[in-house]
Formats: C-alpha cells, structure tokens, sequence
C-alpha cells in the first residue's frame, strides 16, 4: 500500500491550517473556535482516513468547510455584531438569504458546533432550494401593509416606524433592531435616512410619523434613558431584541421575510444595483440576485458611478 502521497496531503493541510489560524490571529475568539473544529472534526478524521480514501479531495473539502466557517464567523462579529456564543437561527437564515453555493459549506460546522453546545442551542442550516422561487408579496399586499404602519394608532408608534422602514427599505431585522438615533438626518430638503455610505429620502408624508417617534420613543422613562438607540429594549443600554421586534411586526401583519423578498424585488426594478447598495447598506452581488429574479437587465450596472446624493425611493402615498 503507498502511503506517502496520503500523508503528504495531510502534511500540507496541517501546513495550510496552520497558515489559516495565524491569518485569524487579531480575531482571537474565532482564532479559537476555528482551531477546536478544525482539529477535533476535520484533522481526526482525516488521520484516520489515510490511506484508505482520497486525501486529497477529503483534505480540499475540509479546508473549504474550515475556511466557509470561518468566513461565516468574520460575518457575525462584523455585520450582527454578535459572537458564536450570541447568534441564534435568525442569523444563520439571514447569512444564506440569496447566498453563494459555497455558504451552504458552513452546514457542518453548525452541526459541530451545536453538538458541542449540549443541544442548548438548537442551529441547522436548512437545505439549499436554489430552484424554488423566494417566498414574496404581492405589491398590492406591501402596500396594505405599508398603510397598516401608517393608519394603526393603536400599535405602538415605534413599531409603526420600525415597519416602515422594513417595507420600504428592507432592512433586515438583525441591523433594523441595532439602527441609531443619528441615522436619520434633518436636511433644508427634507428628513432622510441613513442606511449605506448614501442616504435616502423620507417621503414627506410619512415625515411626521418618524419626527413623532425621534420625540417620544418607548422604553425611556425608566432603565433606558437618554439611550441613542432608534429603538430602545427594555433592558438599560439595549436596543430592542429583533424576537420582539418580529412579534410586534405580526400584528401589522407584516411578514419580515416576504416583505424583504418583495420590496428588494421592487427597488432593484427602479434604481441600479450599485447606486441600491450604497443606499441600503446591502452587498452588491445580494442585490444583483434580486434584480436577475425581477428580469432586470444587468450589463450597465457594473459600470455605474457611485451616487453621492440622497436617494428618493419611489413611493405613491397608499
């Protein structure tokens, strides 16, 4: 039996991981998470393997799993400023909404990672459905929706405006929860918002509504006072939890998912994918899945300049 190109592909996956932990060494949480799944779940099997398997396939799919978990990890410090002890489900579903093949790659280190936790946390990465269709409204129901946010006095007004900008921005609820008091702007032309590098208008009618809520937002008159959250939690220093956020949001009947699916599906119909992404904060290559699902022509976006001005999102007051 020849064992020596066995081993010399372990060797250079021992080398290559090497290499990668150190690559992650001014991220010492995930330095460390990264380094037990590697060597606990790939590396023992792979010794195990030589000899009786492919060590180079199995050496390559164990460093793409490596490197998509890591990846995956970089994602939820930087964009949900969580850790892998805080992120939950919602997470997850949010980081593989419109994602890359190759994201999917992270679905063992999920499963590592919740045997580890004792079944106290219970994560999975559902199965990819590249052929089926985004679940979505009808335009006709976002607007319904839209003038649940507006005429529903009986719903907390910060609920309405957090809605609001769900419906017309379709900021997912991880990044709506954490929005700050300064990212609405007061301009000579009109309160805009802002999401990305570039901010965007707020139609003038819906004006009041979000002057009222910046006024007398919720949960200040006691543990949260003088907080610059948009949306005060009930907790001192807490932003509102997204959970609650989604709760609040059932009784506009507004479905977050679907909501986001058609209001993406929407706007990528009326401005340019790049000129969208630095308005809504959103990666470019999100955006442009979007837009190939509405049938929208893409050969002119990637030569787009970038929009210094605010953005107007189009809007016919329902």
């Amino acid at each position: 039996m020849i064992t020596a190109p066995a081993d010399h592909y372990l060797a250079i996956f021992e080398r290559w991981l090497a290499k990668r932990l150190d690559e992650l060494h001014d991220r010492p949480q995930i330095a460390s998470i990264i380094e037990r799944y590697a060597t606990w779940h790939h590396l023992s099997r792979l010794r195990k393997r030589v000899g009786i398997t492919n060590m180079d396939v199995a050496a390559r799919d164990a460093r793409q799993q490596i490197t998509e978990a890591g990846k995956f990890l970089i994602w939820v410090e930087d964009h949900a400023h969580l850790t892998v002890e805080t992120f939950s489900q919602l997470h997850i579903d949010e980081y593989l909404t419109d994602a890359v093949s190759t994201r999917y790659e992270i679905k063992n280190f999920i499963s590592w990672l919740s045997r580890g936790r004792s079944g106290r946390r219970q994560l999975f990465v559902p199965k990819r459905r590249a052929v089926l269709p985004l679940p979505a409204l009808t335009q006709q129901h976002r607007l319904q929706v839209i003038r649940n946010a507006i005429e529903f006095d009986q719903v907390a007004l910060g609920t309405r405006v957090a809605a609001l900008i769900h419906l017309l921005w379709a900021t997912p609820l991880t990044r709506l929860a954490q929005l700050k008091m300064d990212c609405i702007e007061l301009r000579p032309d009109g309160m805009h918002i802002a999401l990305g590098p570039t901010p965007s208008a707020i139609p003038e009618f819906l004006a009041p509504l979000f002057w009222q809520h910046l006024e007398d937002r919720t949960n200040q008159q006691t543990t949260n006072v003088g907080t610059d959250w948009l949306f005060p939690g009930y907790r001192a220093g807490q932003h509102l939890s997204v959970p609650t956020l989604q709760q609040r949001f059932n009784v506009l009947g507004l479905d977050p998912q679907r909501t986001r699916n058609t209001t993406l599906k929407s706007l990528t119909g009326q401005i340019d994918v790049r000129s969208l992404a630095e308005t809504l904060g959103y990666a470019p290559k999100t955006l442009s899945a979007h837009a190939e699902r509405a049938g929208v022509y893409m050969g002119g976006y990637a030569a787009s300049k970038r929009v210094n001005t605010p953005t107007t999102i189009s809007l016919t007051k329902p």
